[in-house]
């Protein structure tokens, strides 16, 4: 009858300890910027750097971060936010009480989401959800 029981409080304590390490990954500033450029980069036609990204329970901080798709440009030297990820885990969206960005500059002067769509088929849009507010 121990046996049964030592088995599965051994693979129990294995799955937390992933749980745990996957969770402390989660709040390091180099997965942090690798999920960041992997996501954005995900787009086609898009460009994205950054140097870090320290985003933690209440707020992130963001340097020299530029992004460059269909056409438009953006460019942040420096940006904070503070917010609750709370009111995100209880369904009630993310609510950013405060954000500084400093020497941002949104250049859409060359921004033609229709002409990459069309091109490629496949109706992309592009930056829309970004810009959208």
């Amino acid at each position: 009858m121990k046996k049964p029981l030592v088995k599965l409080a051994i693979v129990l304590g294995g799955l937390l300890a992933v749980v745990l390490i996957v969770v402390a990954l989660a709040f390091v500033p180099f997965v942090q910027k690798w999920a960041v450029v992997q996501a954005l980069a995900d787009e086609e036609g898009s460009n994205v750097r950054v140097d870090s990204i320290s985003a933690g329970l209440s707020s992130a901080e963001v340097k020299n971060f530029h992004l460059r798709q269909d056409g438009a440009v953006i460019t942040v030297p420096s940006a904070h936010a503070d917010y609750s990820v709370w009111d995100y885990l209880t369904g009630s969206g993310m609510r950013i009480s405060k954000i500084d960005a400093n020497g941002l500059i949104v250049d859409l002067r060359k921004y033609a989401p229709a002409r990459q769509a069309a091109a490629s088929g496949s109706g992309s849009a592009g930056l829309k959800g970004l810009l959208d507010m």
